[in-house]
């Protein structure tokens, strides 16, 4: 295998690696992850719900929440804290309707300047890109914090919005707690009242730290994203200063892995944009697991629902998780692989397939040779975290790596050298080499990311001079290996959203099944007994729709954090470095700056993969929105004023109402499931146009278009596998899914 052939290969990635195909391809793998259908499928059986409440109201009679204390009731005080009028149940419920009603019409006006913001923000994105790119470093300097900016009031635009929906939202679903504490309190004896006070402070108390504790992930999250940008260009800094002399293959793989490392800086904030939506739904599942939410757990019991192991042969979870997403090691796999490759190189590179004693040895035995490699692991595993699970793995890595490197050195240390003598170290090489694809594999998923680096300034070329047939074969089975991750993630993508697509058309003919049940509930048969499931359900509804729009929030906090804590302090220095003219340890300042111009560009590709998302979202939630959620709102405030009516005639108007509302609920309901139907249709044929694309490009390089090795594809069956169960457990954990008849 010829140099020229490795050239051929590099040149022929290059052509569906642009910056632009790698952003789509990211934009892909994240849309399957926002659980977007989440933020459409509640509202139907939500406007169904509140008709429902609203004919309750107006028929059972009237009782005040504030009851006296029993002497026996040692637990805390319970707190109205979401009820306005907490003397009045019916005021209580009506409060929930208007409150309801008014939150889905703010919901819209909010959404709306979500996708208005959002929408700006390519633009403002693809001028900062421009400069960064192109201009010099005085003009970057007095520029690009103005550009910054401009995205930065974008992104506070659309988290203000979002969180104004959150917050709409997240107090209808406390309202909606209280009622069934409320409606247990009438219905129950003393002793079940005590229980029931008991179980839902337990509720709460869950629910806030595990809010609490998303704010501290979060935190510790955006803390090592910062960190993650400034290590990187220490670590570009120190590679073309230490890259041995002539070892233009590492050098090249060492470029390619720090592009990555900001690439994957950028992702993890994306990522950990759902850590609060997890513990809002974990709040939930706590919830439903109580007693007072239909389930078995009394006080003392009462627990949030584990999430389902991972099948993963490597034991490492792909779903998003805190742990995961904090860990330093999540940066590292791919620098790790490196290695293992470069100390493959060194046994298997050499004439004839034989070690390459030359470069193993170095020039002068200091950081020359296999003790830059060996200097290099050991910093790596400096950074690790034990207590992470990420770090686990790559901690045994890359001590199987600093061992196998320090016997190569100590071999190289006799004259001459027998071609068979690291015959020994080969299978361990190719061992620890299939274990680290694995592990990068793991964190592609978990940043939702298909790993290749995108095209751009400090893209190196392929070398051009003369390498063994060995040394070639190598280089392009790394090569192959990162298209190998483009395919699987895209087809991993692509399968979690059949599940999802699946998991969604069977909720919402449950959906659809409760908003039918709800139309039989009258004036005549309305009952304390039967509002609980009810108020249970509109307890999941809200919930999920409040998860969503957390997560909205927090994309765009990330965002934000992102801009002014990470980009507008470090404008000067990378104007500076810019305009530095020194010699970094006998390479040109070029490098250095292709590389900075490409760090900044990457970090401004955040902000543009979270508009295609926001956009995404807001289209599709103002779509339904305008079909029916308004229309529905109409009918919800006609009903409204049916119910004040003292006429005669108001039973037969609120029950005609409550009809045209259901009926409403129930045709929102199936159009929303075509929509899904018709998004799953599309998004999987994108998809399958992407891969036509990457197999097309690659058919003529045998070596490349080989199909991924299978401890790769285990990887990414177990994530498909994985997906579909946590999403299952979250459905089963939400009283919005639950079985129990309204009836």
């Amino acid at each position: 295998m010829s140099s020229n052939e490795l050239v051929v290969a590099k040149k022929t990635i290059a052509t569906f690696t642009a910056a632009k195909q790698v952003n789509q391809d990211a934009w892909m793998t994240m849309w399957c992850n926002t659980n977007w259908g989440d933020l459409l499928q509640p509202a139907p059986l939500s406007i169904a719900l509140l008709g429902s409440i609203l004919v309750i109201a107006s028929s059972t009679d009237d009782f005040s929440l504030l009851t006296e204390r029993n002497p026996n009731d040692t637990s805390p005080a319970v707190t109205w804290e979401f009820a306005k009028h907490p003397d009045s149940f019916k005021s209580c419920l009506q409060q929930m309707v208007a409150d309801g009603s008014q939150a889905f019409e703010s919901s819209h006006i909010n959404m709306t300047r979500i996708r208005d913001a959002s929408g700006q923000i390519p633009e403002a994105v693809s001028s900062a890109v421009m400069l960064t790119l192109q201009a010099t470093p005085n003009e970057v300097e007095m520029i690009l914090p103005h550009q910054i900016k401009n995205v930065l009031q974008l992104a506070w635009t659309c988290q203000d919005a979002a969180q104004a929906c959150e917050t709409t939202f997240g107090n209808i679903s406390g309202l909606a707690q209280e009622m069934v504490l409320a409606c247990t309190h009438k219905v129950g004896t003393d002793q079940e009242k005590i229980e029931a006070n008991k179980i839902h402070l337990e509720v709460l108390r869950i629910q806030k730290e595990q809010e609490a504790l998303a704010v501290q992930q979060a935190q510790e999250n955006h803390e090592m994203m910062k960190k993650s940008f400034q290590q990187v260009e220490t670590d570009f800094h120190d590679a073309v200063r230490d890259v041995p002399k002539g070892w233009d293959l590492v050098g090249m793989q060492a470029v390619e892995s720090l592009t990555s490392l900001v690439v994957a800086a950028g992702n993890t904030a994306i990522s950990a944009s759902t850590l609060r939506s997890q513990a809002l739904q974990a709040g939930l599942g706590a919830f439903k697991n109580s007693s007072i939410g239909g389930g078995k757990e009394g006080a003392g019991q009462v627990s949030v629902p584990p999430n389902p192991p991972s099948t993963a042969p490597n034991g490492v979870a792909t779903q998003n998780n805190a742990a995961a997403l904090s860990d330093p090691g999540l940066q590292q796999a791919r620098r790790a692989l490196d290695m293992a490759n470069t100390i493959n190189q060194l046994i298997n590179g050499g004439p004839d397939g034989h070690p390459d004693w030359d470069k193993i040895r170095g020039e002068d035995g200091g950081t020359n040779g296999g003790e830059y490699v060996k200097a290099s692991l050991e910093k790596m595993k400096s950074r690790l975290d034990p207590t992470k699970p990420i770090s686990v793995n790559l901690d045994v890595y890359i001590g199987t790596a600093i061992e196998v490197i320090s016997s190569i050195i100590d071999t190289a240390k006799s004259p001459g050298g027998s071609p068979t003598a690291l015959d020994a170290q080969k299978p361990k090489v190719e061992k620890l080499i299939s274990d680290l694809q694995q592990l990068v594999t793991s964190t592609n998923l978990l940043l939702q990311q298909t790993g290749a680096a995108p095209v751009g300034p400090a893209t190196p070329p392929a070398p051009q001079g003369e390498m063994s047939s060995s040394t070639v074969k190598i280089a392009v089975e790394n090569a192959k290996f990162a298209v190998d991750q483009t395919r699987e993630n895209l087809k991993a993508s692509r399968d979690a959203f059949d599940k999802v697509s699946t998991r969604l058309a069977e909720g919402q003919k449950s959906i659809t099944k409760t908003i039918g049940e709800m139309t039989a509930i009258s004036l005549s048969n309305a009952s304390l007994e039967k509002i609980l499931p009810v108020l249970r359900k509109a307890v999941g509804a809200f919930t999920t729709l409040r998860a969503q729009f957390s997560q909205l929030v927090q994309f765009f906090h990330s965002v934000a954090s992102l801009l002014t804590d990470v980009m507008e302090p470090s404008v000067e220095r990378w104007a500076d470095t810019l305009e530095s003219s020194m010699k970094l340890g006998g390479v040109s300042i070029g490098a250095f700056t292709r590389h900075l111009r490409q760090m900044i560009y990457t970090q401004l590709m955040v902000p543009m993969k979270v508009s295609m998302l926001s956009q995404k979202i807001s289209n599709a939630y103002l779509n339904v929105s305008d079909q029916h959620i308004l229309p529905a709102q109409r009918n919800i405030g006609q009903m409204l004023q049916f119910a004040t009516d003292d006429t005669p005639a108001r039973a037969a108007k609120l029950r005609k109402a409550h009809e045209v509302l259901q009926k409403s609920s129930t045709t929102a309901s199936q159009e929303i499931s075509a929509l899904v139907k018709a998004e799953h249709e599309k998004f999987s044929e994108t998809i399958n146009q992407r891969l036509g694309v990457i197999e097309g490009n690659v058919k003529s390089i045998p070596a490349i278009a080989a199909p991924a090795p299978d401890h790769v594809k285990q990887i990414t069956a177990a994530h498909v596998q994985d997906f579909d169960a946590g999403q299952t457990a979250h459905s089963k954990n939400n009283t919005m899914f639950d079985p129990e008849d309204v009836m």
